[in-house]
Order: structure tokens, then sequence, then C-alpha cells
């Protein structure tokens, strides 16, 4: 093989790899996206499980008087969330955000503290609201709200699923929400109250 063609041979192989390199740097952050999107599914379906079962003979939270972070953090103030341990503590955050977690802070919920009291600092997720008038299908009760282009929701039903921006009903510019303000016939189910 002459010089010439070991010369192009050469070039093409350079090309081809920074072509390769720079789809991958390309393709990062969505797959950093989802990797985040995996870990708040996680950390949802984890609440939802707690609140949905029975735990030390008693039922499943059942608590019609609580709504939004307050009802979320019921479940550190009965018991179901341990409030002694930073590392179970993290799942009440979105792994969008970040912050510090003081056990102490959780130590003195208490159910009668969060009927009156509100204490937005201590959980990034929107918890259950008002339900909306002729919703068919499982509730939504808890949910992530941090994502630009959709949500993850937890379900009465067990479910915790990925919900795109179009299938929120919610356009481009529109703000993800929780509550009455909300364009989105499912997020106004939900508040970050």
């Amino acid at each position: 093989m002459s010089p010439k063609w070991i010369a192009v041979i050469g070039c093409t192989v350079i090309v081809l790899l920074l072509l390769g390199f720079a789809t991958f740097l390309i393709a990062m952050p969505s797959i950093n996206e989802r990797a985040l999107r995996a870990k708040s599914k996680d950390n949802l379906r984890t609440l939802l499980t707690l609140a949905m079962s029975e735990r030390d003979g008693a039922p499943a939270l059942d608590l019609p008087t609580l709504h939004g972070r307050s009802w979320i953090l019921a479940l550190v103030a009965t018991g179901r969330l341990d409030s002694r341990n930073a590392t179970h503590l993290v799942c009440l955050f979105s792994t969008t955000q970040d912050g510090e977690i003081d056990p102490a802070e959780y130590q003195a919920l208490t159910l009668e503290r969060l009927q009156t009291e509100r204490f937005p600092h201590l959980t990034g997720y929107a918890g259950p609201g008002e339900r909306e008038p002729g919703w068919k299908g499982a509730r939504p009760l808890i949910g992530d709200l941090t994502f630009e282009d959709g949500a993850i929701i937890g379900f009465s039903d067990g479910t915790v699923r990925w919900v795109e921006r179009d299938e929120l009903g919610l356009g481009d510019d529109d703000p993800i929400q929780a509550g009455p303000a909300s364009k989105s016939p499912l997020l106004r189910m939900l508040s970050d109250e």
C-alpha cells in the first residue's frame, strides 16, 4: 500500500473517531437526564409504596385533611420513613435538587404540626391536591415537576410514570406547575403547598 493510501485511511479513521466522540458528547446530556429521571422515579415509587402499604397494623396512609407537601411529610411524621437517617430522607427530593438534609428538622414533624404549618423546604415533590371534576382513572398523588420537558407522576393505583409535556396538555411555554393555576388537568390535582 502506498504512503498516500495510508494517509487517506489514517485521516478517515481520525475523522470517524472525532465524529463518534462528538456524537457521544451530544448524547451525554440526554443520558444524564434519563438517569436523573430513573432515580427520581425510584424515589417516587418508594414514597408511594410507603404511603399505600400497611405498616405495623396501620392502614395505608389515608389523611384526607392533608394535601400537597404535608401529605408527603406525613410519611415521616407517622414513622413510615425514618427521620433519623439522612440517607432515607434523600428520597424526599428530586434528583435535580441539591441541598443539605438535617434529620433534626424531620424528627420534629408531627401530624398536628402538618395540619397547621407548612414545611416547603423539607420535600421537593408535589403531593395530592383537589380531585379534578369528572376525572376518571387513577388519581395523581405525588409528582416531580422539576424537569423542563415533562413530569414524573405517581398515581393512586401504584404506578409511577414519566408524562411528556404534550400529554400533560401543556405547550412549550406553559409552566410545569401544580395546583389550580396549572393549565394541565393532571397537574391541577397535585399541590406543591
